[in-house]
């Protein structure tokens, strides 16, 4: 029984991580050490200090003015920090989704049930309860790639745009 327990805290351990049908913020996906811990407490001192600043002060602060930043401006931070995109998960593939579907605690006792009622050859105990996993099995696969597929499509109606207002500096022609 001490297995079984030590497996079923791994499995709520490894979903609470994994989590397959929800997005991470970007903190969550840090590596959990100390580090990433006051990375996120420094950035969320950060983020309250400036919502608490006033304007005029934020935006020398973060180096930009009320006309904004001019294209050149914003090149050099594009070099510093990247593109400003949002990244995109990629679905997982179905042999791991279906794998994932299987394994949770029930699913593989029952498939011990279903073993040792094999080899006790009771094989219609082992049929049926290995039929019985199987159903669950594919019931949870074909319910979830469904619900990935509606979310999907939601995710697709949700248009994320931004404008962005440059300064243009004009150059006075001799």
């Amino acid at each position: 029984m001490n297995i079984f327990s030590q497996y079923f805290g791994r499995y709520l351990a490894s979903r609470r991580g994994r989590n397959l049908f929800r997005r991470q913020t970007i903190l969550e996906s840090l590596p959990r050490s100390k580090r990433a811990d006051r990375l996120s407490v420094t950035l969320n001192r950060r983020l309250i200090d400036q919502a608490r600043q006033g304007l005029p002060a934020l935006l020398v602060q973060l180096g930009t003015s009320m006309r904004g930043l001019s294209e050149s401006e914003a090149d050099v931070l594009r070099e510093q920090h990247g593109p400003n995109e949002v990244e995109h998960e990629r679905p997982i593939r179905w042999w791991k989704h279906l794998w994932l579907s299987y394994n949770n605690p029930f699913n593989l006792l029952l498939s011990v049930l279903a073993a040792v009622s094999w080899f006790t050859r009771d094989n219609q105990a082992a049929i049926v309860i290995g039929s019985m996993v199987l159903l669950a099995t594919l019931i949870r696969f074909v319910q979830e790639h469904r619900s990935n597929r509606a979310a999907q499509a939601l995710k697709e109606q949700v248009s994320n745009t931004t404008g962005v207002r440059r300064r243009v500096d004009h150059v006075a022609a001799d």
